[in-house]
């Protein structure tokens, strides 16, 4: 578990790093405050771990 917080830390510094409006279909994504914008970071870093994790199965 402690090796996933230090992957997920990794991820979520990359991220702050990045734009954050994304176009999305026909949204744009922006954060009204800085919470909300760690908030984004924590759960976009949490799916790209579980997509990892179950890619890692799938081969």
């Amino acid at each position: 578990m402690k090796g996933n917080s230090n992957e997920t830390q990794t991820i979520t510094h990359y991220l702050s790093h990045r734009i954050f409006k994304r176009k999305v279909a026909t949204q744009i994504i922006s954060f009204s405050d800085a919470q909300e914008l760690r908030s984004f970071k924590k759960l976009l870093a949490q799916k790209i771990l579980s997509d990892k994790r179950n890619n890692y199965q799938w081969n």
